[in-house]
């Protein structure tokens, strides 16, 4: 895989100019409100109405010569979609979309550093091929595969429920208690669930918990770094 942070580039506003997609005028205007505002270039022409999230993503990705694509083009895997925490997918806007051999094919929403790559590489135990992919794409897939994971995780209990003689009695009681916290009927600690438990973000950090626990989940390495930490993206992530 290239080395992001040594590919040599064009600026994102000339290559927009160069495109027609946005005028001279426009540019320098645009880039006289980043100077004041330190905003990103791409998110001021949004909220402008000048150029739209497609033309951005397709402008990175001939930026940094990486391909672009929808998530949408591509049919979700609950093994493929936990090859990465749900909590990193939501921090750095990538989403896993398929896996070739030891190669993980992810999009994303923004070119990756090289430093995010290692750690995609580290947590997936994969190498990685990279896609740009419009923002708000990328986060529809994220919002989709954390559902998607949270059906297989209650079909999987379902099914060894069904079948309680043939399961260790310790993981299906554990399985049990999980069933009726991702469907709200209890909290974390035993007790009956208020109304507002069932919210869709906090059944999705429940299934979260349940992957991270080892129900459903696929063989990571051991050792994988933390992501509690959060750090602000901008619609396009870092950069121009």
């Amino acid at each position: 895989m290239a080395n992001l942070t040594k590919i040599t580039r064009k600026k994102l506003g000339e290559m927009l100019v160069r495109a027609d997609i946005l005028s001279q005028d426009q540019l320098e205007d645009a880039l006289s409100e980043q100077k004041r505002t330190g905003e990103l270039l791409g998110d001021i022409l949004i909220r402008r109405g000048l150029v739209s999230e497609l033309n951005i993503a397709q402008t990175i990705a001939a930026q940094y010569n990486l391909p672009y694509l929808s998530p949408k083009q591509y049919a979700m895997s609950p093994d493929i979609v936990q090859a990465l925490p749900r909590e990193f997918q939501d921090k750095c806007l990538v989403f896993p979309i398929d896996k070739f051999g030891n190669t993980l094919v992810v999009a994303a929403a923004c070119p990756l550093s090289n430093e995010v790559v290692e750690e995609i590489q580290q947590v997936s135990g994969s190498s990685v091929q990279i896609y740009v992919g419009t923002p708000t794409d990328v986060r529809e897939a994220i919002e989709k595969g954390a559902e998607l994971v949270r059906r297989t995780v209650f079909t999987k209990a379902t099914e060894l429920s069904g079948d309680a003689k043939d399961v260790d009695q310790e993981e299906l009681a554990a399985l049990e208690a999980a069933i009726e916290k991702e469907l709200g009927l209890k909290d974390s600690d035993g007790e009956p669930a208020k109304e507002d438990d069932a919210e869709d973000e906090e059944d999705i950090e429940d299934a979260d918990e349940l992957l991270e626990d080892g129900i459903g989940k696929k063989n990571v390495p051991t050792d994988k770094p933390s992501y509690k930490g959060k750090r602000k993206i901008s619609r396009f992530g870092k950069g121009q």
